[in-house]
């Protein structure tokens, strides 16, 4: 694994990790907060992140692919999987 790859999923769990430890207000995490990151390789030395985008009145999971060289490959937010 490139070592692009290792930095973005140690930042992906580290912000998961601050967001859903450091930010709870009443309970709840901050509108617009992105949260439950999970990672995991791809065939072609990239990564596949799932992860949560809170919106205030729920939550909406995304799926996002990097490349080797960390570039988007599923379009900027990637795909929502829950309408």
């Amino acid at each position: 694994m490139k070592s692009g790859i290792k930095r973005l999923i140690t930042g992906l769990m580290l912000s998961g990790f601050l967001l859903t430890t450091g930010c709870i207000i009443n309970g709840q995490p901050p509108e617009h907060s992105v949260g439950n990151p999970v990672a995991f390789p791809d065939s072609s030395g990239g990564i596949v992140v799932a992860y949560q985008i809170n919106q205030g009145n729920g939550r909406a999971t995304y799926l996002q692919r990097l490349d080797a060289d960390g570039q988007a490959l599923w379009g900027e937010a990637g795909i929502r999987l829950n309408p």
